[in-house]
C-alpha cells in the first residue's frame, strides 16, 4: 500500500485493488484521478453517498464500521469530527482529523494496532506538540504529518516545529511517497514527512 500527500489534510492510499482519498479539499467529483472511495474526518454520513451509484464515488464519514470494495473503515466520534481507521491491503491507517482533544485509553483500545498515523500539525485546534503527544499515545509504526505549510500564505504553520518535536535529524528531506506492506508491533515510531503533490 502506498501513501501520498496532497496538501492540507488530504492523503491518498493506493492499494492493490483500491484507491482511497482521505479529506480531499472539495467534492469527490473534482479529484483528477478518480478514487474508489473517499473518507472524511468531518461531516455526517449520508447513506445516499455511501451507496453511490451512476459513477459517483462512495463517501464515508462519522462513527461506524464499514466495508466497501475490500476496504475496511472504522470511525470513532470526537466531537464534531471523527478519527477514521482505514485498512487497505492489511495496513491500518488512522486519520485523526482535527480532534479537539487527545484520544482516551478506551478509544485507543478500540482502535488497536496502527501502522500509519496521519495527524495534523497545525490549524484549527491541533499543534505540532499535540500531534507529537497523539503519536506517543497511539504508538504507530509510522507517523505522517499533514496540515503544514507547503506554500507561503496557505494558513498553516511550517513543519519545522513538528520535526523538532519528533526528533527528525538535521538535513532531513521530504519523501515523494510512503510504501507500506505491514509492520511488526513493537517497533519504534518513525516520522515520515511527504512532499505535497497535486491531487
Amino acid at each position: 500500500m502506498e501513501v501520498t500527500f496532497h496538501g492540507g489534510d488530504c492523503i491518498r492510499l493506493r492499494g492493490r485493488d483500491s484507491v482511497v482519498v482521505v479529506d480531499p479539499p472539495g467534492p469527490a467529483s473534482a479529484i483528477r484521478n478518480r478514487p474508489d472511495l473517499v473518507v472524511r474526518t468531518t461531516g455526517k454520513l449520508d447513506p445516499a453517498r455511501l451507496a453511490a451509484t451512476d459513477g459517483d464515488v462512495p463517501e464515508i464519514c462519522g462513527a461506524g464500521e464499514f466495508e466497501i470494495g475490500g476496504v475496511i473503515v472504522y470511525g470513532i466520534p470526537l466531537g464534531d469530527a471523527a478519527a477514521m481507521c482505514i485498512e487497505v491491503d492489511g495496513v491500518r491507517v488512522l486519520a485523526s482529523g482535527h480532534p479537539s482533544r487527545q484520544l482516551t485509553e478506551e478509544e485507543l483500545d478500540r482502535i488497536g494496532h496502527v501502522d500509519v498515523l496521519v495527524v495534523p500539525v497545525s490549524g484549527k485546534s491541533f499543534t505540532a506538540t499535540s500531534a507529537a503527544r497523539l503519536s506517543s499515545a497511539v504508538e504507530p509504526a509510522v507517523v505522517v504529518p499533514v496540515a503544514f505549510s507547503v506554500v507561503d500564505g496557505d494558513g498553516f504553520e511550517p513543519i519545522d516545529h513538528f520535526a523538532r518535536e519528533v526528533g527528525l535529524p538535521e538535513g532531513w528531506t521530504p519523501q515523494a511517497k510512503l510504501a507500506m506492506s505491514g509492520t511488526t508491533p513493537g517497533e519504534d515510531t518513525r516520522p515520515v514527512v511527504l512532499e505535497a503533490r497535486p491531487l
